[in-house]
């Protein structure tokens, strides 16, 4: 028997797996467990809980990604948040466009 989910409003079927834990799920989804928060019927639930989390079918899950990134617009020491602006903004009228080119 197919355990089904409601992941982020959509339905989702995991198979045969039970019990499980939220831990479980999280594994399954091929997911990084410091890269997402998770709600499991409106409760947050911390990363620490989840192998102690049991899910159910039927159960809603809203699962959040982080995702890592950084461009040189990036604070240094000791500049401020308006010298980072003019910085970027001067790269965009340069041409850029992007601190991805």
């Amino acid at each position: 028997m197919s355990l089904t989910l409601v992941v982020n409003g959509e339905e989702r079927a995991f198979g045969n797996l039970a019990p499980v834990t939220l831990a479980d799920v999280i594994a399954e989804m091929n997911l990084k467990g410091d890269r997402v928060a998770v709600e499991h019927n409106g409760t947050i639930i911390q990363r620490a809980s989840w192998s102690d989390t049991f899910v159910g079918s039927g159960d809603r899950l809203e699962v959040v990604h982080f995702v890592g990134g950084g461009t040189d617009g990036a604070m240094k020491p000791g500049e401020t948040l308006q010298s980072i602006l003019r910085r970027t903004k001067t790269k965009a009228e340069a041409g850029s466009g992007s601190d991805y080119t």
